[in-house]
């Protein structure tokens, strides 16, 4: 970090929290600020400074069919910006998953082998078996001697049983060696040897299986029985771990570390084992041992950083293979009960909480580990990987299927799950399978409508089908059911209930305060309210509209509620409310009442969001941004907007990054600068003017989604007639009678746009002003 001039918070982020790398860091406050580019440069720069001395580097990586998208990206950014340097990848035929990696790097290495260019960047080589004369050099190189010493007989054999697979040849070879089947014959061959007590086809093991079994019966059966156990510990295990598991509850702690030691080593030299020092050392020799418990505690501390991992996952494949289901599952829970500790509100450690995670699932506990899941894609969200936290939940959510139909017709399942499950859950449990529900359908919400539209149609099939959702004494997970069926509807989504009827958003706030006034929690009814004054304001009654917002402010205190509702509701909608009603005022005339709106929020509603949530904080405030602009007052406007939303967004998150309405920040920052300029009675300078035209003509300035356009009507202008209005302030300025034509054009086009947009839906009354304002501008330059 201090090389790259990078704050500890890289250090404990990825080092302590996603690496499991034990670093005295100082100071966390950093750590919440790192965004997934940040992270994924941060290891590329490490990879390229401790590589820069060197005249070549091979880079090579195993499975990387399994490998996530940050991996990926950190490849992609070693092969754009490496210098001498090999990338190897190994991976299964045809099993990149083409949704982690990136699709155009892919084409971009695909296209550029095709070319067949002299100096193409990508080589695909094919991994075939070992020929005859392959084994047979293996062969040779583990007796050293020359190849044509090795008896066609035995090398024919050789390659027969193990069909040419290097690992199985190489494993059966070193039986071979190990249990004395062959000799030099006086002619200088190598042969079986004679006198075996049966013949070498018997002798020797056919399968790989068999070989393995034969290899394990070297250690006595306390040895083996320590194996499975870290069979079950998984691929890769630290000693503290298996010390701490199989220790747990012995008495004589001092032997049984003793036998650890001794069988790691034995597993070690029948290479069964790898063993890894992972930062710093360790004090104590390999061969020496304490002798009392003071001692004992120090080895237990000391060797934590000692990795073990299988050489093959067919060792770790054929000890599971050994062990009864049942045994395996009374492991993998004892393993997690261990792990787990104390169980905490939030995940401390990714690495930590994964393994613990994935012993609940061996452990059959669709619980434990669906309540450790949800933990897990909280945290993953909180570090911005949505994608990364919404697959995990997916896969989560994999155990509720019964194993015979998780590949096959789902008929029979209740919202993908199994109806046993469903019958047997408890209040708690269902509340949590709910939750997780939800949580992917708010972060696939904004990609794929549809989608995040199922999602909730399951979450809300859970809730309705489950016999335990009468013994719920929580119920907030409804509110979050029906805000996220709301804002779908917002989105311009389609919400569709458990008996598959369409249910409108008047219909949703209606069940919601239902609940909300049984709940009695402030929290969920100021959110109820914020619902119903939006259902008024869609249908153009603005007047009901502010008397539920009058009610709202009745319950709300920014101060004492909005960090439960952002916890509950992931930003806070009661306080968008009010910047909502900032619109419905000025609509209604009452320009006083509206001024006393904004200086409410800008005094009360804003030093207690959260900082960090800039989406809500621009949710808020656009409405109010909008109309400080349009009453001379772009000045303040733009500050803002910068103080609260663009300089916050930069600050915490950072180029690379995004949010829903990142595609308005720019033009939002001209448009308020040439705004300013004109209330104030100044001319913005040339060179600034320039690049605002060159910005504005630009093809994808203007180029949004409906979906963002349409949610930005409601709130008091949409980019189309942001643009429009810039294109209008810099043309009525150009000499250039070329250019200015050039930003009519497009300022009208997107005028037209605006217009459209702002006429489908009553609530978008003071945008569909500013539209018609804009567009009439346009209309009378052309007609002049």
């Amino acid at each position: 970090c201090k090389e790259l001039n990078c704050s500890e918070g890289f250090a404990e982020m990825i080092g302590e929290k996603m690496l499991d790398l034990r670093i005295n860091s100082k100071s966390s406050s950093a750590a919440a600020k790192l965004k997934p580019d940040e992270v994924v440069d941060f290891v590329t720069n490490v990879i390229l400074k401790c590589t820069s001395q060197s005249d070549f580097v091979l880079f090579a990586l195993d499975d990387v069919q399994w490998m996530d998208s940050l991996s990926w990206k950190v490849v992609e950014m070693l092969l754009r910006r490496g210098k001498d340097l090999m990338i190897l990848c190994l991976s299964r035929p045809l099993s990149i998953n083409t949704t982690t990696i990136d699709p155009i790097l892919l084409r971009e290495l695909q296209e550029d082998k095709c070319k067949g260019n002299k100096h193409c960047r990508f080589t695909n080589i094919e991994l075939t078996p070992f020929t005859k004369n392959d084994v047979r050099a293996l062969f040779a190189a583990s007796i050293g001697c020359d190849g044509q010493q090795i008896d066609n007989e035995l090398c024919d054999y050789i390659y027969e049983q193990t069909g040419g697979m290097p690992y199985f040849a190489q494993e059966m070879i070193r039986g071979v060696i190990q249990d004395d089947m062959i000799r030099w014959q006086d002619d200088g061959i190598v042969r079986w040897r004679s006198g075996l007590d049966s013949s070498p086809q018997q002798a020797l093991r056919s399968s790989m299986n068999d070989l393995i079994l034969h290899r394990l019966d070297h250690f006595n059966s306390e040895a083996r029985l320590l194996l499975q156990v870290c069979a079950v510990l998984g691929h890769e295990f630290t000693l503290s771990e298996l010390i701490t598991v199989d220790c747990h509850c012995k008495e004589r702690k001092q032997k049984c570390i003793q036998n650890i030691h001794d069988t790691l080593r034995k597993a070690c030299k029948e290479k069964i084992l790898l063993e890894i020092f992972q930062g710093g050392s360790t004090t104590k020799q390999r061969s020496s041992y304490c002798s009392n418990e003071e001692e004992d505690a120090v080895v237990v501390e000391k060797v934590d950083d000692r990795i073990y991992a299988f050489s093959h996952a067919v060792w770790r494949n054929c000890l599971l293979g050994t062990m009864l289901a049942e045994r395996q599952r009374d492991l993998h829970r004892k393993i997690a009960t261990i792990l787990e500790g104390e169980e905490t509100d939030k995940v401390v450690e990714l690495r930590h909480a994964m393994k613990v995670f994935g012993h609940w699932r061996g452990s059959g506990n669709l619980m434990n580990s669906t309540r450790l899941a949800l933990k897990i894609g909280q945290y993953l969200d909180g570090l911005l990987f949505n994608r990364q936290s919404m697959d995990f939940c997916i896969e989560a959510l994999e155990m509720w299927k019964p194993a015979k139909l998780q590949n096959k017709d789902d008929t029979g399942l209740i919202a993908d799950i199994d109806p046993n499950h469903l019958k047997n859950i408890t209040a708690d449990g269902l509340d949590c399978l709910a939750r997780i529900h939800i949580a992917i359908a708010k972060n696939i919400l904004l990609k794929d409508r549809k989608s995040a539209g199922d999602w909730f149609q399951k979450t809300d099939l859970i809730l309705t089908r489950a016999p335990a959702v009468v013994d719920m004494k929580d119920r907030s997970v409804f509110f979050a059911l029906y805000s996220g069926y709301f804002t779908l509807a917002q989105a311009g989504g389609i919400p569709i209930d458990a008996d598959g009827k369409h249910v409108n958003k008047d219909e949703l706030a209606k069940r919601l305060v239902i609940q909300a006034r049984i709940h009695g929690d402030p929290v969920h009814i100021a959110r109820a309210f914020a619902m119903e004054a939006l259902c008024f304001a869609n249908i153009g009654d603005f007047e009901q509209a502010i008397k539920r917002q009058n009610q709202l402010e009745d319950v709300y205190s920014a101060k004492e509620l909005s960090s439960r509702t952002c916890q509950e509701y992931d930003s806070d909608r009661s306080a968008q409310s009010y910047g909502y009603s900032v619109l419905w005022y000025e609509v209604l005339g009452l320009h006083e009442e509206a001024q006393h709106q904004i200086s409410f929020i800008l005094d009360e509603i804003m030093p207690h969001m959260p900082p960090k949530n800039v989406h809500n904080s621009m949710m808020i405030l656009f409405p109010v941004i909008t109309v400080l602009k349009d009453k001379g007052m772009a000045r303040k406007a733009g500050s803002i907007f910068r103080m609260y939303v663009y300089d916050r967004f930069y600050e915490y998150y950072g180029e690379g990054s995004s949010t829903f309405l990142l595609k308005i920040y720019e033009p939002l920052i001209i448009w308020l600068q040439l705004a300013g300029d004109l209330d104030e009675g100044g001319i913005t300078n040339d060179l600034k003017r320039q690049e605002f035209e060159d910005f504005a003509l630009r093809a994808d300035v203007g180029a949004v989604d409906k979906t963002r356009s349409l949610q930005m009507c409601a709130m008091g202008r949409d980019l189309h007639c942001v643009v429009a209005e810039t294109l209008w302030m810099l043309a009525d300025k150009c000499s250039d009678g070329e250019r200015k034509k050039l930003m009519l054009q497009k300022g009208i086009e997107q005028a037209k746009i605006s217009s459209e947009y702002t006429s489908t839906d009553q609530g978008y009354e003071y945008a569909r002003r500013q539209s018609v304002n804009i567009l009439q501008k346009y209309s009378k330059a052309i007609v002049d």
